[in-house]
């Protein structure tokens, strides 16, 4: 069951993306919730690194690209426009 709802959250993601990705200054608000999912994904690695240990590699690497693309996305956002 719960595979089945995480997928449903990655598919509506990928959604919400492909709408971003269309007009990024219309929906900065997708933009944003991808910087707080980026920064739970790598906050997640780095924690259970530190409790646990991660000798993963594909672990590493995803906390690499979740890192990478959280200040991607914090860089390149849209700034908002006064007036």
């Amino acid at each position: 069951m719960f595979l089945r709802s995480f997928g449903a959250v990655v598919i509506a993601m990928g959604v919400a993306y492909g709408y971003a990705y269309q007009d990024p200054v219309k929906n900065v608000a997708i933009l944003k919730v991808s910087l707080v999912d980026n920064a739970l994904a790598t906050l997640a690695v780095l924690l259970n690194a530190v409790t646990t240990g991660v000798s993963s590699w594909f672990a590493w690497l995803s906390a690499g690209l979740t890192a990478f693309f959280f200040v991607a996305f914090a860089l390149l956002m849209p700034r908002e426009q006064v007036g």
